[in-house]
């Protein structure tokens, strides 16, 4: 990942660590940002825009209990997933 990029996604990580989704919605979510949530769970489907994405973050703070206790993740393509985070 060139150094910018890796930049970006620090700073991302950091504004929804510290819950500042304004900066996100601003700075990192393009206009047609498009968000996939596989499986069947209240959360799985395809977000598409921004205010669809807005909407999918402030219900993911409603469904938890404010601090994770646990989390999982899955990569449809490790191997791309790996090489993107490398």
């Amino acid at each position: 990942m060139a150094r910018a990029e890796e930049d970006l996604v620090r700073a991302a990580s950091a504004a929804f660590g510290r819950g500042d989704l304004g900066a996100l919605r601003d700075q990192f979510f393009a206009a047609d940002i498009v968000w996939h949530i596989a499986g069947t769970g209240p959360l799985a489907g395809d977000y598409h825009g921004v205010a669809q994405v807005m909407e999918l973050l402030a219900k993911v703070s409603e469904l938890s209990d404010g601090k994770a206790t646990e989390v999982w993740t899955q990569s449809s393509d490790p191997a791309a997933a790996a090489e993107f985070w490398s």
